[in-house]
């Protein structure tokens, strides 16, 4: 039997046992973005430039190990719910050059003194496409959550080292 469920807004439709919402969520997370992404490595993500959508992305990083994808440990968990993936790319590198512009992150690699270019970068468009998400920007603030719980969960509580919340 499942109880109605209490939210924000009061009574809720949607019917979950407590603890299921979460499974939910961890699943559509491993589902598309785990699966669905891979490492690439920063100086080409411009190839694979997502564009003017909303999305997730992840910045991996490694001191000394800059060529093996399975080396890098996660320094940044960003998304982009404004429509624009590849804007929120951009400013992250500009940012980790030191050349300026409005990314936090970006700031905090440039800095460590590490090099953007060593950097890798999984990113996951999470508008429209096959999936016929209608707010694609919700659903990208919703899984960076997710993605930087779970980081939390698995490192001390600690968050990744750019991430600021």
């Amino acid at each position: 039997m499942n109880e109605v469920a209490e939210t924000f807004w009061g009574k809720s439709d949607y019917s979950f046992k407590k603890g299921q919402r979460r499974n939910v969520m961890t699943h559509y997370v491993d589902q598309y973005f785990k699966n669905q992404s891979q490492w690439i490595p920063w100086n080409q993500w411009h190839n694979h430039d997502p564009g003017a959508c909303p999305g997730v992305y992840v910045v991996g990083y490694h001191e000394t190990n800059h060529e093996d994808a399975t080396c890098q440990r996660v320094v940044y968990i960003g998304e982009a719910h404004d429509g624009n993936l590849g804007s929120r790319l951009y400013f992250f590198e500009h940012e980790a050059k030191g050349i300026g512009g409005p990314h936090l992150g970006g700031r905090k690699f440039c800095e460590k003194g590490w090099q953007i270019m060593d950097a890798w970068v999984r990113m996951y468009p999470t508008g429209g496409g096959e999936l016929g998400i209608l707010n694609g920007g919700a659903l990208a603030q919703l899984i960076e959550r997710e993605l930087i719980w779970e980081f939390c969960q698995n490192n001390d509580g600690k968050l990744p080292e750019l991430n600021a919340r």
